[in-house]
């Protein structure tokens, strides 16, 4: 029987980091366990339906119990070693897909909590940002006023020192002195 996974890989198999891997990985895992854990019933429900050569009786039923023949104790308990350890694999694996499902749900949990916390952050830090804004704007567009007319008042002096007094007051008003 051929899994996706060896049971060496799902003994090494971490649900805690598996969980924090990325959503595709996690289904890809989830889609191995499933898988796995089908071929594995199959293969046990196959074992309970081997008949014994010897006596026709399924292997898995009492009175094949009876049945003396020597090739039929070794095939009972290979068979009965093979659907034993079938099972436990079964359930290691189920254990596990039940744990990487819970650690995802968890995962996804704090995902949601952590994404609605940073939501109201940015809106309580829009609201206050509309708050700075009310209280700066004046002193802001005064502040910029100041500046506005300081640089006018520099560039006039200026062109006094080039032009002289009396063509930048002319300029000024439109050539009427």
């Amino acid at each position: 029987m051929e899994l996706n996974r060896t049971a060496e890989q799902w003994q090494k198999c971490d649900p805690k980091a598996m969980a924090k891997m990325s959503e595709p990985a996690i289904m890809y895992a989830l889609a191995d366990d499933r898988s796995d854990v089908l071929r594995m019933h199959a293969e046990v429900e196959r074992l309970k339906q081997v008949r014994c050569e010897g006596c026709g009786y399924l292997v898995s039923e009492r009175e094949h119990l009876g049945c003396k023949s020597e090739k039929t104790l070794k095939d009972l308990e290979r068979l009965t070693t093979e659907r034993d350890n079938a099972e436990k694999r079964e359930y290691e694996v189920l254990g596990r897909a039940n744990a990487l499902e819970a650690e995802l749900k968890a995962t996804q949990a704090r995902l949601v909590a952590s994404d609605e916390l940073l939501r109201k952050r940015v809106i309580a830090q829009r609201v206050e940002l509309r708050r700075l804004n009310k209280i700066i704007a004046p002193r802001w567009a005064a502040f910029s006023a100041g500046l506005y007319a300081a640089k006018v008042t520099e560039l006039r002096g200026k062109m006094i020192k080039a032009f002289g007094h009396q063509a930048v007051y002319k300029a000024e008003n439109g050539g009427d002195l």
